[in-house]
């Protein structure tokens, strides 16, 4: 019988990944792009994604202000917010 060691830590370092189909001069563009950063293509793919997901969050948070501020009663009461912040200071 042969014992195989195996590093604890390699066991649950495994990423789920998945293929993503795109044209050859799609992934070549990216992977040039990827390679210019110092990253690898999936790296650069990961962090773009997360960028995606704050900027949608930034801008729902925009308009969101941007609807408040046209709102009379909203405005009124974050003058009350204020006016009560103003109080503790």
């Amino acid at each position: 019988m042969v014992a195989r060691l195996v590093a604890p830590y390699t066991v649950d370092m495994a990423t789920a990944t998945t293929t993503v189909r795109l044209p050859v001069t799609a992934r070549d563009a990216l992977a040039r792009k990827a390679q210019s950063k110092g990253m690898s293509l999936a790296a650069m793919l990961s962090e773009q994604a997360e960028r995606f997901t704050r900027e949608e969050w930034f801008a729902a948070e925009r308009e969101a202000s941007q609807r408040d501020a046209a709102d009379p009663a909203s405005m009124a009461e974050q003058e009350l917010w204020d006016t009560a912040d103003d109080a503790w200071d």
